[in-house]
C-alpha cells in the first residue's frame, strides 16, 4: 500500500485504517464505481467529521486539483485491518 512514502489505495481492503495528514483516522470502505470522479470511498472514525463519508484519489488525496495541504485530510499512512486490530488489543 505504501512504498517509500507513496500511498496507493488500490491495494486497500475494506476495514483498513487510514491516517490523514491532519492526524485523523479513517476507514477504507471500497473503490468507487467506474467513471466516478474520485476513486475510493472512506469514512472518518474520529474528529469533527466522525461518521462522515468521503472519497479519495488512488494516491490518497482529497482533491485531484487545487490541493490545500494545510487543511486537506490527505492519507499519509495505511494500517492493514488485521495489524490495527492487534495494536488495539
Amino acid at each position: 500500500v505504501t512504498m517509500e512514502g507513496i500511498i496507493d489505495l488500490r491495494f486497500c481492503k475494506e476495514g483498513d485504517i487510514l491516517i490523514t495528514s491532519q492526524g485523523l483516522k479513517m476507514k477504507y470502505l471500497e473503490p468507487t464505481l467506474a467513471g466516478h470522479f474520485y476513486d475510493h470511498h472512506v469514512q472518518y472514525l474520529d474528529g469533527q467529521y466522525k461518521g462522515s463519508l468521503g472519497t479519495r484519489t488512488h494516491s490518497g488525496h482529497v482533491m485531484k486539483f487545487n490541493r490545500k495541504p494545510e487543511i486537506d485530510n490527505d492519507i499519509v499512512k495505511v494500517i492493514k485491518k488485521s495489524e490495527y486490530e492487534n495494536m488495539v488489543k
